[in-house]
């Protein structure tokens, strides 16, 4: 009887033993915890809401990934990359997503240096680094779709003035040249100006005064808040069409407001969180389909659409 038990005891053992061995070799990997660095412009710039940030911050969330941000001001883009590199590596980071200006991405291009950690730019496509992948909307179109809307409204194709953006970014390039391609096709005459100092509000009387514009371009967020603020002011102004480039509160508030004529949006809360996803896949060895990033050109007359509003806030969804 104690034999027979015995030898019961060990058939058990080696079925579980069997067992165990086979959960181990068969059970789901758990994910690896990622720290990911993140450098963005005005990471904690709050006016409003920044989508890009949030769209990277839900992705971690979803993701289980740990994230740093770190705000790129303008003395700090004048870093190396392998200044920006090192800092991550100093954090304990495994990969970084980076949201350069052109002059940072001018040296990035010519950079030599193989000693990188993996790593995806968002809104700078760029042209030396192919093996980097890049999440943007298709901002030459968003330029094109703006122009269509201006011509529009602009049926007696008055002529218009270009505010450029005082920045140097690759989205506002991109999106000045689908406006003017589109502005061209469409035979409206136009001005650039170059905000050469931050007297934007005196100099612009003097600007407006020397033809009779139909409207303004802003093409880049800060200064179409200023110009709404400055037409929200002068009520000589009320007749001038405004448009711009961008994403905030305030923006959004001034097309409500009908100070804001057309704005061109696209959606930076996707592009955050497919750049968290993209690099989250290129560290576990999953490739990932690039998305189709949306965009909109928002008015009085669709602000308030569901789709509209899905992509202006879809943190609230």
């Amino acid at each position: 009887m104690k034999e027979s038990f015995k030898s019961l005891l060990l058939l058990f053992s080696m079925v579980l033993f069997i067992f165990s061995v086979a959960f181990y070799y068969t059970r789901p990997k758990r994910q690896q915890a990622y720290q990911l660095q993140v450098y963005l412009r005005n990471a904690f710039d709050d006016s409003g809401h920044n989508a890009l940030k949030q769209g990277m911050e839900v992705a971690a969330a979803d993701l289980k990934v740990d994230l740093s941000f770190v705000s790129l001001e303008k003395d700090a883009s004048e870093q190396s990359l392998e200044t920006l590199v090192e800092n991550a590596k100093k954090q304990g980071s495994q990969g970084m997503i980076l949201e350069p200006s052109n002059q940072l991405m001018s040296q990035i291009e010519k950079s030599s240096s193989n000693e990188v950690l993996p790593m995806v730019f968002v809104n700078n496509p760029g042209t030396a680094k192919d093996t980097i992948p890049v999440i943007s909307a298709d901002n030459y179109q968003i330029g094109e779709a703006l122009g269509k809307e201006i011509e529009r409204q602009n049926e007696t194709k008055k002529p218009l003035l270009i505010v450029q953006a005082s920045s140097s970014f690759a989205e506002n390039d991109l999106q000045q040249q689908g406006l003017i391609a589109q502005l061209t096709k469409a035979k409206i005459p136009y001005t650039l100006y170059a905000p050469t100092t931050q007297a934007l509000e005196e100099e612009w009387a003097t600007l407006l005064n020397e033809e009779s514009y139909f409207g303004l371009v802003s093409m880049s967020r800060e200064e179409g808040e200023l110009l709404g603020k400055i037409k929200k002011n002068d009520a000589s102004l009320e007749n001038l069409a405004l448009f711009s480039f961008g994403y905030s509160n305030t923006l959004i508030h001034y097309v409500d407001q009908e100070r804001i004529q057309g704005l061109g949006v696209s959606n930076q809360f996707a592009v955050g969180y497919a750049a968290v996803t993209q690099l989250i896949g290129d560290l576990s060895n999953q490739k990932q389909r690039q998305p189709n990033i949306s965009s909109l050109i928002v008015t009085k007359e669709n602000l308030f659409e569901e789709e509209n509003q899905k992509l202006l806030f879809p943190f609230i969804q």
